[in-house]
This record gives structure tokens, C-alpha cells and sequence, in this order.
């Protein structure tokens, strides 16, 4: 969705738009790497928070920024700060469940993302040809009340370790 609201934003092309994904997905991929030691020491519940959070909050900025470069820049630094708790999310997710029930946990998981990722490319794509800033906008809510939730439901659970104890 956001390779359409770059081409019609900025008249940008597609070459581009590609290269800004491809960076993109270059430096999380690196990054992930960084951050269990960072879930480890501050908590993997008060990480995804704080990632997601931040990511949320660019969001909501990035239909008024004025420039590609500009946009492009918030894009790469929003969609790592989103994307890059993944496993640090999978990895709480899965001390809630047993050795055996994980795999269809995290089917589970992917599942639901994979349903509700297909639905919003339907709906952003509706509600892009009417505006460009809205989808912004509501995904940001979205976000928000999900940080929120997600805070609410899991902080007293933050026990500043992303995977079980050796000795389980």
C-alpha cells in the first residue's frame, strides 16, 4: 500500500519505490539482530511498546511531509521500528504456550496477521482512491489502540527476558 501512496504522492518511480523497500528490508534484517540484547535488558513487553509506539507516532506524519527524500527517510525508520520486534514478539508469545502447542500458536498468529493483512490491502486500497491521508490516519488509531491493549494485557508479564530460562 505505501508503494501506491509514494507513486501518487510523489509522482515517484516504481525503481524508486523498490529501492526504498529493498533498503528497508536490508537494515531490519541487520537490526534484527540487535534487538533480543535490547528485549533482554529493558523487557520484551516495554520493547515492543516503545518500537511500535514510535513507529506509531510516525505514521501519522508521514501524509504531510513535503518531499520523497523526506518521506522516504521516515518511511525506512517507521516501517523497521514496526517491523523489527517480530521476534521478540514470537519469542514472548511462545512462553505463554506449551513445546508442542507453539507451532500451531504461532500458525495461529500468522494466520490472523496474514486474514487481517489481506482485508487492510483491500480497504487502504478503497479508502486511498478517495484519499491519501486518511488510511494514515486510521492505521495510526489502530496502532495506538493496539500499543495501548497490548501494554494493558501484558506489562505486569515483563520480566526483561525474551527467552525461557536455561534450566526449563
Amino acid at each position: 500500500m505505501h508503494g501506491l501512496w509514494f507513486s501518487r504522492r510523489f509522482e515517484t518511480s516504481l525503481s524508486s519505490i523498490g529501492g526504498l523497500f529493498a533498503l528497508q528490508q536490508f537494515i531490519m534484517g541487520f537490526g534484527t539482530f540487535v534487538l533480543p540484547a535490547i528485549a533482554d535488558r529493558v523487557g520484551s513487553v516495554k520493547t515492543i511498546v516503545a518500537f511500535n509506539g514510535s513507529a506509531s507516532g510516525l505514521i501519522v506524519g508521514m501524509p504531510f511531509l513535503p518531499s520523497f527524500q523526506l518521506a522516504a527517510v521516515v518511511y525506512i525508520i517507521r516501517t523497521i521500528l514496526m517491523n523489527i520486534v517480530n521476534p521478540i514478539r514470537d519469542a514472548f508469545m511462545m512462553l505463554f504456550f506449551p513445546g508442542g502447542e507453539r507451532p500451531t500458536a504461532l500458525a495461529i498468529r500468522n494466520f490472523s496477521w496474514t486474514l487481517t493483512f489481506g482485508i487492510g490491502q483491500y480497504l487502504g486500497g478503497y479508502v486511498f482512491d478517495r484519499s491519501l491521508t486518511i488510511p494514515f490516519l486510521m492505521t495510526e488509531t489502530l496502532y495506538g489502540l493496539s500499543m495501548a491493549t497490548f501494554w494493558a494485557l501484558f506489562a505486569g508479564e515483563d520480566h526483561g527476558r525474551t527467552r525461557e530460562p536455561t534450566n526449563a
